[in-house]
């Protein structure tokens, strides 16, 4: 997704705000939320698993068959769901927050699924109990993607508001 097109969203939604940092992408990597239409691995990385281990509730969830967009204004958070039919774009705000009103929490997955590929993964989480999860590919076939930056620049503007996750077991 271009920048030009998160930037001409943004002035319609949120008037006299500037774009800080964006970042898109879907509701699954490693299953549905039900684990029901696919075979995979129920990696601990992968963000299905995640988003079960915090026990949110289902019916919170932010356009959970829809892909997303998180932007990240100086002032705020706004979550929309994406469209266009000539590239993506955000369409429609589905939920906002001011900054220090919401947590990111988000962590690498690039031991699941496929060796070769890795995920950017995050859950948003809102003081109204709505919540939000997306997945990027960072790493598809074993080349890094134009994703892997946006997520580094993302988690960097996401300052106080944002923190890693460690999935991994410990101790065994």
């Amino acid at each position: 997704m271009k920048r030009q097109k998160v930037d001409a969203w943004l002035v319609g939604v949120a008037p006299g705000e500037s774009l800080v940092e964006y970042l898109a992408g879907g509701p699954a990597n490693g299953e549905s939320l039900d684990a029901s239409d696919s075979p995979g691995s129920r990696h601990p990385a992968d963000l299905q698993v995640q988003v079960g281990l915090r026990g949110l509730d289902a019916d919170r969830r932010i356009a959970p068959y829809s892909n997303l967009c998180a932007v990240l204004t100086s002032r705020r958070l706004l979550i929309a769901n994406l469209g266009g039919a000539w590239g993506a774009r955000p369409k429609d705000l589905l939920q906002e927050a001011p900054r220090g009103g919401f947590l990111c929490e988000w962590w690498i997955n690039d031991v699941s699924e496929a060796p070769s590929a890795a995920y950017f993964n995050a859950v948003f989480r809102f003081r109204d109990g709505a919540w939000a999860a997306l997945g990027c590919a960072t790493k598809l076939l074993g080349r890094t993607v134009a994703a892997a930056a946006d997520a580094e620049r993302f988690v960097a503007a996401l300052g106080a508001d944002g923190t890693q996750i460690d999935w991994r077991p410990t101790g065994s």
